[in-house]
């Protein structure tokens, strides 16, 4: 597995194998743009990552817009596949949250109108 810290484009993800299958999508496109410095693939990822896309054009290796627009649309897909994990577990916790409020004893004695703290 990839660790966060192995590659800029695992910046901002929160599961080892998502940031592979974006990795996976959005390093090749960003190579086969033209991009061989280290360096500015780094800062472009991170201006990918920072949702930056009309700062793009700025680097010197996306110099045309045929160039920057296959970087933005790997970068939609990308991030496209890397959402469908996160929501299924939404769903998940969601439906223990519904359960679990079916357990709650009644709450009536507590909607009183009383304000328990005052701000100033």
């Amino acid at each position: 597995m990839l660790r966060r810290e192995q590659s800029p484009a695992c910046l901002g993800t929160n599961a080892d194998a998502q940031c592979a299958r974006r990795q996976n999508i959005i390093g090749p496109a960003v190579i086969k743009a033209g991009v061989l410095d280290p360096l500015e693939f780094y800062h472009i990822v991170l201006a990918i990552s920072g949702n930056l896309d009309n700062t793009l054009g700025t680097f010197p290796a996306l110099d045309t817009p045929a160039k920057v627009a296959s970087v933005i649309a790997a970068s939609r897909v990308a991030w496209q596949e890397s959402f469908p994990d996160v929501y299924y577990v939404s769903i998940a916790f969601g439906g223990i949250a519904i359960i679990a409020s079916c357990f709650l004893p009644n709450l009536s004695r507590f909607m009183d109108g009383h304000v328990a703290v005052q701000y100033h």
